[in-house]
């Protein structure tokens, strides 16, 4: 009988144990989570604090002439306004730009299809030479 009694009591332990580790790990949850909100709020506070200075300063005269040189370009008589404009892009030669420039009628429908490689090759190096073969038959160049 009183084996029984260990062993019951022995379970009710470890039963107790077992809710009581549940609920220890359920309120170290809670507490990292409360954490997590604490620091949520305090970061919300320091944003509404900037916000408050903010509003006050738009409330003055300088607050509101900075406003509106920085949004909206206010310049006083006398002053000079400076804008920095980007340069433009880039423009790259199309194929009509290089033949023309080489004297070419038309490029080839092959130098189409083999694309930008060719007409590099042929901005850096110019068109393709000419032979004699072709034009009085002897195959030298000109």
């Amino acid at each position: 009988m009183s084996l029984v009694l260990v062993l019951v009591f022995t379970g009710f332990g470890f039963a107790i144990f077992r809710i009581c580790s549940d609920r220890q790990a359920q309120f170290e949850a809670k507490l990292a989570e409360l954490d997590s909100v604490n620091d949520e709020v305090a970061n919300l506070q320091l944003q509404n604090e900037k916000l408050k200075r903010k509003v006050e300063l738009l409330k003055t005269e300088a607050g509101v002439e900075e406003v509106a040189r920085e949004k909206l370009g206010l310049v006083k008589p006398g002053e000079l306004a400076y804008a920095v404009v980007p340069p433009p892009p880039p423009q790259f030669a199309s194929a009509e730009d290089i033949s023309v420039k080489y004297g070419e009628k038309k490029i080839r429908e092959v130098d189409k299809d083999r694309g930008t490689i060719i007409r590099v090759l042929r901005h850096l190096f110019g068109p393709e030479k000419k032979t004699a073969q072709s034009s009085h038959g002897n195959g030298a160049e000109v």
